[in-house]
């Protein structure tokens, strides 16, 4: 089970930090994740998608794999 917040704050310079934050932590090569950290992914990337006008893939798949952006 795990437990995933998404922040989506304004800063000061007048743009928006978007953060995603997981219990248990997501951590880098993870090929095994939960249904709430694949929801995660998807609303992460669709918040992304909405403020970029290209996103990178956060999250591709059923149940295959989460990419962590740079």
């Amino acid at each position: 089970m795990a437990i995933i917040i998404i922040t989506v704050q304004d800063t000061p310079e007048g743009s928006i930090d978007v953060r995603m934050h997981s219990e248990p932590f997501v951590s880098p090569g993870q090929t095994d994740f939960t249904q709430a950290q694949r929801m995660g992914a998807i609303a992460l990337n669709a918040i992304h998608g909405a403020l970029e006008e290209t996103s990178p893939i956060v999250m591709t798949g059923g149940n295959s794999k989460i990419f962590m952006p740079n």
